[in-house]
């Protein structure tokens, strides 16, 4: 009786947990986005900024050969963190890994 029990307790707990990731849907960049917005924003419809990192994260970008226009166009991106990147690019050479980014200057570990 108790593996009976035991049996259903677990199936029920995967098939909660599957629901649950199933209707999780939302955008990893929704959140990223909602904390740089202030409360006065709040107006601020973010969808095509959502939809447009979206479609970033599916194609990724090989870094090792980006240009300066090309990194303007990621918005979370500034100026230091571009000229850094680039400089880097540079004077080490073409990156083996992403964590390799942790040692630009100025660069978020987001």
């Amino acid at each position: 009786m108790e593996k009976i029990t035991a049996s259903v307790l677990v199936s029920w707990l995967f098939t909660v947990t599957t629901l649950t990731a199933q209707n999780n849907l939302t955008s990893p960049w929704e959140e990223v986005i909602e904390q740089f917005s202030s409360d006065e924003d709040e107006n601020i419809s973010w969808e095509n900024e959502i939809e447009e990192l979206d479609e970033r994260a599916a194609n990724p970008v090989n870094l090792n050969g980006i240009t300066k226009e090309e990194l303007e166009q990621f918005p979370f991106l500034n100026d230091i963190q571009i000229e850094n990147l680039l400089a880097y690019l540079y004077i080490h050479g073409e990156m083996q890994t992403v964590y390799e980014l942790q040692l630009v200057e100025e660069m978020d570990k987001q």
